[in-house]
């Protein structure tokens, strides 16, 4: 048991299940007494919190410095916008610090080339890896010739959030999707490029959930049938269940009281047997709650940070790695109470 307050949850993971492996043979932290901070760093012109740093290399490595001195576990590298969806209209524009809210645009236009991307992560990822050897890096990305560079280029764990669905049709997906909702096996599963290269790698992954409708008839119903479609492409593939992370994917094809409700009772996700990130930093829902522009959203932040922590939630994906690393450090003091050793 990690926490005590996991008690009124009846399902907690092995020391086993718990226990993933860098390709590079890297120690990859464990949780303990709190959950596991994972630090975003975002290769990119126009992140929608205002820190992202493409074209910038020197600014890269010193905001992965002040994550490292603040306890940071993870160091998570994206270079691409990861709110879908981008088109090249956009990408020159950057939101203002008190709104997050972009100009319309054709979703079906990606932003980045392959290329582009690789030229954005690439120099920052070996850069940091020559100056921090031991440090666990993961990559953002939803591309397997991505993952693969990544990788080969030092990286431990690849961070996805199409969950292993790029190069898939969509029918496909959701023909799979419908039979799980009905309590089926899907006729077929189909090849994933991404779950490929994953399995081959041998390194972690973390399947995020998303979805372009946000309508839902039974919330918790459907968000299962979504992971376990995207189970399933890992386990076609031959990817290990202890290298697999689930991820609910906070304001990604969900409304605000999706995403409140996914906070509420994310305990829930214990079921899918894998251990779960959460990555609420920031973004709009709680803004909308608080009526709070991104630069004042740290207080929100951190009170998903400790609700989910409560629940057995084993990291937390986050901008202000200090602030989340004291909040997380004293609830498992409070937790100890007269245990508290100092």
């Amino acid at each position: 048991m990690i926490y005590s307050t996991q008690e009124k949850f009846p399902y907690f993971l092995s020391k086993e299940q718990l226990t993933w492996k860098s390709p590079h043979g890297r120690i990859l932290p464990q949780v303990q007494s709190g959950p596991l901070i994972m630090g975003i760093l975002n290769i990119t012109p126009n992140s929608f919190s205002n820190d992202g740093v493409a074209g910038q290399p020197d600014k890269a490595l010193c905001l992965a410095d002040k994550m490292i001195e603040d306890g940071v576990d993870i160091l998570d590298i994206g270079g691409v916008p990861t709110r879908p969806p981008f088109s090249r209209k956009v990408e020159s524009e950057r939101p203002s610090i008190l709104s997050d809210t972009l100009p319309d645009h054709d979703a079906d236009a990606y932003t980045v080339s392959i290329e582009e991307e690789l030229a954005r992560v690439l120099p920052t990822l070996k850069s940091i890896r020559a100056k921090y050897p031991h440090l666990p890096i993961s990559v953002d990305t939803t591309r397997p010739q991505v993952a693969e560079a990544a990788i080969r280029s030092g990286a431990d764990i690849i961070n996805d959030q199409k969950a292993l669905c790029e190069g898939i049709a969509t029918e496909e997906i959701q023909q799979m999707q419908k039979a799980f909702r009905e309590g089926k096996l899907p006729e077929n599963t189909p090849h994933s490029p991404m779950a490929e290269a994953i399995a081959g790698l041998e390194c972690p992954i973390i399947l995020m959930h998303n979805r372009v409708e946000t309508h839902y008839y039974d919330f918790w119903a459907e968000l299962f049938a979504d992971f376990r479609c995207r189970l399933a492409l890992a386990e076609n593939a031959g990817i290990k269940k202890t290298q697999i992370w689930v991820d609910p994917g906070f304001c990604f094809g969900k409304e605000p009281k999706h995403n409140l409700e996914m906070v509420k009772n994310i305990h829930k996700l214990h079921k899918l047997e894998a251990p779960i990130l959460l990555g609420t930093s920031r973004k709009s829902t709680i803004g909308k709650v608080l009526n709070s522009p991104i630069d004042q959203r740290i207080p929100g932040t951190i009170t998903t940070t400790i609700i989910a922590a409560m629940q057995g939630v084993q990291m937390v994906r986050v901008h202000d790695v200090l602030a989340n690393r004291q909040a997380t450090r004293m609830m498992a003091a409070i937790q100890q109470g007269l245990n508290f050793d100092g």
